[in-house]
């Protein structure tokens, strides 16, 4: 098995969050996951689309 054979949990039919940092990073996160220590969540659970495009609005 190689390094592209394993699948990327991004790409898991779940729900999503849309967290940012204090620099106004924005990052988008699986919701089966713990939010790391410094991001809150500023947009979701809800589906992967509906968060990519929340990703690109002020």
């Amino acid at each position: 098995m190689s390094a592209t054979d394993i699948p990327s949990p991004f790409d898991a039919p779940t729900p999503f969050w849309v967290l940012v940092n204090d620099r106004g990073e924005r990052s988008l996160w699986p919701d089966w996951r713990e939010v790391p220590a410094g991001w809150t969540p500023v947009f979701g659970p809800a589906p992967r689309e509906e968060c990519e495009a929340s990703l690109h609005r002020p």
